[in-house]
């Protein structure tokens, strides 16, 4: 009798034996609260959802829109318009600003021969 009920309380424990059929709930495709709202939303709005940047631009040039939301749009659109400046090294051949104007100088007097 013992060990029947060491495989019982086994079989009670594990979690793949002891799963049933999903009853109640959310139908499968049914969107959540949120998704169904910002569904709405988006078609009172009357905006393209095309891709990001028709998406993002139609927002910013809607007027109607609270300013706060144009302004996140701007945000997002921005680096599609406007890449980010990088930063570059000056690559200036080593001399200073008086030795290329020497050399420039000396150039001038020995007529424009002579190499740095």
């Amino acid at each position: 009798m013992v060990r029947t009920q060491r495989k019982a309380r086994k079989q009670v424990n594990d979690p793949y034996l002891t799963r049933r059929k999903k009853t109640g709930g959310r139908k499968k495709g049914t969107p959540n609260k949120k998704t169904a709202e910002r569904a709405r939303l988006l078609a009172g709005m009357r905006i393209s959802c095309k891709d990001p940047v028709t998406f993002f631009a139609t927002i910013l040039h809607n007027e109607k829109l609270p300013v706060d939301l144009r302004f996140a749009a701007a945000k997002e659109l921005a680096p599609y318009v406007h890449p980010k400046l990088a930063s570059i090294e000056a690559r200036t051949g080593g001399l200073s600003h008086e030795d290329r104007l020497e050399h420039l100088r000396r150039m001038a007097a020995d007529g424009g021969e002579d190499r740095p």
